[in-house]
């Protein structure tokens, strides 16, 4: 697969995600991210939320 990258923004510029097979990337949603177009191949993902009784702090 070419493109695909996981980007998200903590400071002033984005940070890749590991790319290595069984990776997993964890970050709270509040977090601004993205998901770079993939130009070949294929991208397969999971996604899962976890909910609380207290706020994420």
């Amino acid at each position: 697969m070419k493109g695909g990258n996981i980007e998200a923004l903590y400071g002033p510029q984005a940070d890749i995600a590991p790319r290595e097979r069984g990776t997993i990337v964890i970050f709270p949603s509040f977090v601004i991210h993205r998901v770079a177009p993939v130009t070949s191949g294929s991208r397969f993902s999971l996604t899962a939320w976890v909910l609380g009784k207290e706020p994420f702090k």
